[in-house]
This record gives C-alpha cells, sequence and structure tokens, in this order.
C-alpha cells in the first residue's frame, strides 16, 4: 500500500508541477513555461519530425493519465492547484507563434483573457458548462478551448498586422 500512496504524492506532485501549484501566481508562471517546452519541440521537429510526433503524443497521453489518476483518486482536491492544465493551454496558444518577446507578451495575455472570458461566454451561448464534464475534461477544457482560440487570434495577428 506504501508504493501506492508514493504514487499518488508523485503524480500530485507532477499535475501541481511540484510547489508551483501553491503559490500565488503559479498559474501564470506554468503558463511562460509553456515557452521553453515549445522551442524545445521546435528543435526536435527540426532534427527528427517523427521523433517530435512521438514526444508530443507521448506527452499529451502522459498528462491525460496523470490528471485521470489524480482528479479520481483524490476527488477533494482542490482544482486550484492543478496547474499542468495551463501548461497545456498555453503550449497550444504558443504552438505556431514566433517566440519574440512582444508577440509572447501578446499571446500570453490573450491566452488569459479569454481562459477567464470563454467559459461564460461558451455557457452563455451554447449552455456548455465547462465544471460539468466528465473527468480531465472539466479541468482542461476551458484551456484547451482558450490556447486554440489564443493561437488563432495570433495567426490573424501574424498575418494582418506583423
Amino acid at each position: 500500500m506504501e508504493m501506492w500512496d508514493r504514487a499518488k504524492e508523485v503524480a500530485l506532485g507532477v499535475v501541481q508541477l511540484g510547489r508551483l501549484g501553491r503559490v500565488p501566481f503559479g498559474g501564470f508562471i506554468t503558463s511562460l513555461c509553456a515557452i521553453p517546452l515549445i522551442a524545445l519541440g521546435r528543435f526536435l521537429y527540426v532534427i527528427s519530425a517523427d521523433f517530435y510526433y512521438l514526444v508530443l503524443i507521448a506527452a499529451i497521453l502522459s498528462v491525460i493519465g496523470l490528471m485521470s489518476f489524480v482528479i479520481t483518486d483524490l476527488p477533494e482536491m482542490s482544482g486550484k492547484t492543478i496547474v499542468i492544465n495551463r501548461l497545456v493551454g498555453a503550449g497550444i496558444a504558443f504552438f505556431t507563434v514566433p517566440l519574440e518577446i512582444k508577440l509572447v507578451f501578446a499571446t500570453v495575455l490573450i491566452f488569459y483573457v479569454l481562459r477567464e472570458v470563454l467559459p461564460a461566454f461558451i455557457l452563455h451561448v451554447w449552455k456548455i458548462n465547462f465544471a460539468e464534464l466528465p473527468g480531465v475534461l472539466s479541468f482542461v477544457a476551458a484551456d484547451v478551448v482558450a490556447g486554440i482560440t489564443a493561437n488563432l487570434i495570433m495567426q490573424l495577428v501574424l498575418i494582418f498586422i506583423v
């Protein structure tokens, strides 16, 4: 039984990114952690596109598995301490945006505004409440939708403004 408890602690530590989930502005700091991960991903893509996609799929499945494990086994946990979902959303937002300081700042700003506004808008227009989605989706949906929307907005900015 001790090994199972240790596995829960490790999974919780991963989805909280260590103690980052417990500090003020931990979610914001987590979003900024997506920048070096995207840079590493772009480097891997240049070396081998197949290896990059393999690593990306493994990372996505690992995040889903860890979050599922933590959410199902630790229902008393506060969702505010889980910050890996913000890393996923920010990673999606930065996915095709050039890593220049002004574009990074704009992407972070747009991502966080959308992260707060979109769930209420979607609830009002389409009557979809992200908090009522099953399992991991209740934690990740708002961040993924905000990340996709922020990325699309930044693509429009890059096409028409920059």
